[in-house]
Formats: C-alpha cells, structure tokens, sequence
C-alpha cells in the first residue's frame, strides 16, 4: 500500500477518532483536553497505535482506561466512517513529547533569561 494512502487512512483515523472523544463518548473519564498526536496503522490495516497527549496529566491513567472501554464503540463507528475494508484493532499510546517539548523549552527560556541577567551585570 503506497504511503500516501497510509497517511490518509492515518489522518482519518485521528481525525474521526478526535471527533468521536469530543461529540459522542458520554465517558467521564474523557471528560478533558485530549489530543491525538499521530496514529501509525501497520501496513496490513490489522492493528493501529494511537498516540495521544492528556492536559491534565494527573488523568492520563483515567483516560487511557476510558479510551480501552470504549474501543468496541470506536471500531463499530470507524466501520460506518470510512471507506477501508479492514478496521485496525487500536492501541491507546500516552505521548509524552508535548511534555518534553515544555520542559526543554523552560530550561532554554531559563538559560536565556540567566544569560541576560549576566550581560546586563556586565554592562
């Protein structure tokens, strides 16, 4: 399968996934800011990784678990959404890289804001 097509039926995948959380799973434990960073779906359509980031990382555990509950509910609806004759089993991945991204750039803003405290000392 050409990998244009895999990145279609990726972005589909995230995209109906992202509108499913938001408009149609009554799951309190999904109740928050979740983003779905990237889905990676194998080459055979059987199995797809879903990756996905969690404002309030103090739920990220909750969600998951929300998310694993309602993939019956998923699949069925990915079923009557897209146009592909296998829908992949899905696995829920916490991405931890928004978080990195956040610490990294705390600790650049931190060097920078020392660095100008350190040339106004000087001047």
């Amino acid at each position: 399968m050409s990998s244009f097509r895999m990145d279609r039926i990726n972005e589909s995948i995230a995209h109906h996934l992202s509108r499913l959380i938001l408009e149609e799973v009554a799951d309190p434990r999904l109740a928050t800011m979740i983003t779905i960073t990237k889905v990676e779906t194998a080459k055979d359509l059987k199995t797809a990784k879903v990756y996905l980031s969690v404002l309030d990382t103090g739920k990220r555990g909750d969600v998951l678990a929300g998310l694993r509950h309602a993939e019956r509910f998923f699949i069925e609806r990915l079923k009557e959404l897209l146009a592909i004759r296998y829908i992949p089993t899905l696995t829920f991945i916490y991405d931890d890289s928004i978080e990195r991204m956040s610490t990294i750039l705390g600790k650049i803003k931190a060097l920078e804001n020392e660095r100008k405290g350190n040339d106004s000392k000087e001047t």
